[in-house]
């Protein structure tokens, strides 16, 4: 359904055991992602595809705001247990930006291909 969107949003696939009671799951960790894909109004949001963690790592750098700074808990060496995108939904792709930026209404759908068979009880957290 569509409705209003928020300005940025940020997902991660986990294990839903990892969320749960179970004390040998990390919950900070993710599942990897090999290709991702928004698709906004219908529209593909990329491009092309986010493939490989280079290439993911690098666009959740740049729509978090923190290229330039390098103060994020995530970085290059450990991104690989902490596989997350962030997409921008604002007009002008700043929400990073100190400045006022009206979000947009629509409709988002995801388009996700893990590097492994997913195993049952994947969760998707937005």
């Amino acid at each position: 359904p569509q409705g209003n969107l928020p300005v940025m949003f940020t997902f991660g696939v986990q294990d839903r055991t990892a969320l749960g009671d179970a004390r040998s799951k990390n919950p900070y960790t993710f599942i990897p992602m090999q290709r991702v894909q928004i698709y906004l109004n219908g529209k593909p949001y990329f491009p092309s595809a986010l493939e490989g963690k280079t290439i993911q790592f690098d666009w959740f750098y740049n729509t978090i705001g923190y290229k330039t700074t390098g103060e994020c808990l995530i970085t290059p060496s450990n991104y690989d247990i902490h596989p997350l995108v962030a997409v921008d939904l604002t007009a002008d792709k700043t929400s990073n930006k100190h400045h006022l930026n009206l979000s947009n209404t629509g409709e988002v759908k995801l388009d996700i291909t893990l590097q492994e068979e997913a195993p049952e009880g994947l969760i998707l957290l937005v």
